[in-house]
């Protein structure tokens, strides 16, 4: 793709973003109130989860696919920020994305 096309492309997507995240609500806050919201995600998911090997016993549920799906983007994002850096401080979430990365994507494991 050329650069001129590349460029007036990326500034169209990341005004359609902008207007999506805006149009959910989250776009109306400062950065710290949208991790201090997402500290908060955290906490609640480690404290649901507590020692247990899933959120509502030992077989997994629809639950623990949406809590895997948005913990693993944080958790293994290539990209820092001050909420990957916080969720990484609780271990009992760390150990549930591995364990479900080990039986249901091994070969993430290897990416």
């Amino acid at each position: 793709m050329p650069p001129v096309i590349r460029n007036i492309a990326a500034d169209y997507y990341r005004c359609k973003i902008k207007q999506q995240i805006h149009g959910h609500g989250m776009g109306k806050h400062r950065a710290v109130e949208i991790f201090t919201r997402g500290i908060h995600d955290i906490d609640a998911l480690s404290t649901c989860l507590n020692d247990k090997k899933y959120f509502l016993g030992n077989q997994p549920t629809t639950l623990d696919a949406s809590a895997f799906g948005m913990l693993v983007n944080t958790l293994r994002c290539p990209i820092e920020s001050p909420l990957k850096e916080y969720a990484l401080t609780k271990n009992n979430l760390i150990q549930y994305v591995d364990r479900i990365t080990a039986n249901y994507y091994p070969d993430l494991l290897t990416a």
